[in-house]
């Protein structure tokens, strides 16, 4: 689910049912995890090295909260937190990012073909360090960003996959976005009528 800080950079304020989202969201997870069989391996999307796991806990606090309490205490029942990315590559994004946003909002196509291949590297990362890390008969958990997906094609075939979320981030933000669409168009034309009369 987005944080309240990322859905408040796309728009104006956050929408009114957001905090109503966001606790049937990570309730439902946490649910789910808790009737899951025992967890050994821990991974979370753009964690690269860390010094320590209080040091990988701080990361994980400052990027969600929610998320942030189902490791720690996946990690106090035993679960072990695994480097998840390349450095390089996390890096890479950011740079890629970077150089979107300072576009001022022309579509730099090559950039975003660099940014998209980027994101498949970072995945195809990501399923190798898992099928590496886990070991025969073990249970990891992968938790990735919103909007993130790792392609069914670069898994490799003994390792199961299974997605649990009780609905799209996605779609709760395509929602978001039609919403202001749909107020601003609505705003534009009762100024128009105003000014027309």
């Amino acid at each position: 689910m987005f944080t309240p800080e990322e859905l408040n950079r796309i728009g104006s304020t956050l929408p009114e049912d957001y905090p109503e989202k966001s606790k049937e969201f990570w309730g439902y997870i946490d649910e789910k995890l808790r009737t899951q069989r025992a967890v050994q391996k821990l991974y979370y999307d753009s964690l690269t090295k860390f010094e320590s796991v209080e040091k990988a806990l701080e990361f994980i606090k400052r990027n969600n909260e929610h998320c942030y309490d189902i490791v720690e205490r996946l990690i106090g029942l035993g679960a072990k937190l695994e480097t998840t990315e390349d450095p390089l590559l996390v890096e890479e994004t950011a740079s890629w990012i970077s150089m979107l946003k300072d576009n001022d909002g022309e579509t730099d196509l090559a950039t975003e073909e660099m940014l998209a291949k980027n994101m498949m590297d970072r995945d195809k990362y990501i399923a190798k360090k898992i099928y590496e890390s886990l070991g025969d008969g073990e249970t990891g958990i992968l938790f990735l960003a919103p909007g993130r997906q790792i392609s069914n094609d670069i898994i490799p075939p003994d390792v199961r996959v299974i997605k649990i979320q009780p609905f799209d981030p996605a779609d709760y933000l395509n929602s978001l976005l039609v919403s202001m669409s749909l107020k601003h168009e609505s705003q534009a034309k009762n100024q128009e009528a105003q000014v027309n009369n």
